[in-house]
């Protein structure tokens, strides 16, 4: 137990240097060739986003801990077949429920309480996509702790599954802030742009906070009629 604690606790300086990489490279490569938003990032939304940074690398793999030694979270050896109950139970939960729960953040009341801090980014970037209010940063996590429970009841459960979809959230939310459009036109074109979400698709949501509320699959808003197709032309 204590081996897995540990682990679990080096997440933190672990998610801190990939999302650091990804910032760097962002910033100083991909932003200065075709950005989809060419207004440059303002000091007080860099500022707010390195105040709330560290809140949201640090959340996850605490709450992590608590599950595993309450034995809320029991963990077994790796299974391939556990892949497969985390993806759909977060496609068949997760997606609607963050969908569902980030109308109400959309809201004159929950925007104000909320969700303002994370749309104080108008021009979005990777560490945009940890940067949330205190209160909405842990109801987020609780967002995403579903299919880890399934997981668990089915004796599918492991350290490394735990890990692998806490670092697969971070990929897809960092792809969906990057301020350059990374997906090529066919995609953007064809079915999987309702099953993965684009980075231009999420900065029209940033500048016009009403339209494309999904998570990672857009479908959801394509559903309920939230989705805006009109992606800014580059």
């Amino acid at each position: 137990m204590p081996i897995i604690i540990l682990i679990t606790l080096a997440l933190i300086p672990f998610r801190a240097i990939v999302l650091s990489l990804m910032q760097h490279y962002h910033q100083h490569v991909l932003s200065k060739k075709h950005p989809i938003n060419p207004e440059p990032t303002r000091t007080a939304q860099e500022k707010n986003e390195r105040k709330t940074l560290w809140l949201g690398l640090c959340v996850d793999s605490l709450a992590l801990c608590c599950f595993i030694t309450l034995g809320i979270f029991k963990l077994n050896d790796f299974s391939w077949s556990g892949i497969g109950i985390i993806l759909l139970s977060h496609a068949l939960v997760v997606e609607p429920l963050y969908y569902g729960i980030h109308r109400l953040y959309h809201t004159p009341l929950g925007m104000k309480w909320l969700h303002k801090d994370h749309h104080y980014s108008t021009t979005t970037q990777p560490q945009t996509a940890i940067s949330f209010y205190w209160v909405e940063r842990l109801l987020y996590t609780a967002i995403f702790t579903p299919p880890f429970l399934i997981a668990s009841l089915l004796g599918v459960l492991s350290l490394e599954l735990c890990i692998g979809y806490i670092l697969f959230i971070d990929i897809l939310n960092i792809w969906g802030h990057f301020n350059v459009e990374l997906t090529p036109k066919w995609w953007r074109h064809s079915v999987l742009k309702y099953i993965i979400y684009s980075p231009s698709y999420h900065t029209v949501h940033h500048r016009h906070p009403g339209k494309n509320l999904s998570l990672f699959m857009p479908i959801w808003d394509t559903v309920f009629k939230t989705n805006n197709i009109h992606h800014p032309k580059n």
